[in-house]
C-alpha cells in the first residue's frame, strides 16, 4: 500500500470528459490539479471542486518539465492524459498539412511531454498514467484520417510504455 496522498494531474479538464474526471476523482477524495489552456474555465472548476489548477500550453515541453518540477512538494500518484481532440473532417487529398501537425502535437505530444515529465514521479509513487484517447484510436472513418492518425499513435505510445516499464 501506498503511503502517499493520492493525487492526479489531469489533463484537458477545463471541458467534457477532463472537466467530469476532476468532479469524480475530487468526489472520491484525491487531491487533483486540472491543467487545460483555458484559465477562466478551471478557475470555475476550482470553485467547483476545490481541485487546484494550472492554464498550460501542454505542447510546450519546458513547460511541462518546469510544471512537473512544481508539484515535487505533493508527489503525483497519477496523470490522467486526456488534452486533445479534431480539426475538420477534412479527406486525405484535401489534407491540410498544418491541421494534421497540430493535431499531432495535441493529441501525442501532450501524452508524451506530460509522461515523460511525470515518470519519475510516478515510478517513486508507484502511481498510473492514464490515456483517455478515442474510438478513432482503434478504427477509421472519412474524413478523419488526421484525427484517427494521431489518436492511433498516443494509443501506441500506452502500449509500448506498458511494455517498456511491465515487461
Amino acid at each position: 500500500m501506498s503511503t502517499f496522498e493520492k493525487h492526479a494531474v489531469v489533463t484537458g479538464a477545463s471541458t467534457g470528459i477532463g472537466e467530469a474526471t476532476v468532479v469524480e476523482l475530487r468526489k472520491r477524495g484525491w487531491k487533483v490539479t486540472a491543467v487545460a489552456r483555458r484559465a477562466d474555465r478551471l478557475a470555475k472548476l476550482a470553485e467547483k471542486t476545490g481541485c487546484e489548477w494550472q492554464a498550460l500550453d501542454l505542447t510546450d515541453e519546458t513547460a511541462v518539465n518546469e510544471f512537473a518540477k512544481t508539484l515535487g512538494a505533493t508527489p503525483v500518484t497519477a496523470i490522467v492524459n486526456n488534452a486533445g481532440g479534431a480539426l475538420g473532417v477534412d479527406t486525405v487529398a484535401s489534407a491540410i498539412n498544418d491541421k494534421w501537425l497540430e493535431m499531432y502535437n495535441r493529441n501525442v505530444m501532450t501524452a508524451l511531454n506530460m509522461t515523460k515529465a511525470f515518470l519519475p514521479q510516478l515510478e517513486e509513487t508507484k502511481g498510473s498514467v492514464v490515456f483517455l484517447t478515442s474510438t478513432a484510436a482503434h478504427d477509421t472513418y472519412p474524413g478523419g484520417a488526421g484525427y484517427v492518425a494521431a489518436k492511433h499513435a498516443e494509443r501506441i505510445i500506452a502500449n509500448t510504455l506498458r511494455l517498456e516499464l511491465a515487461g
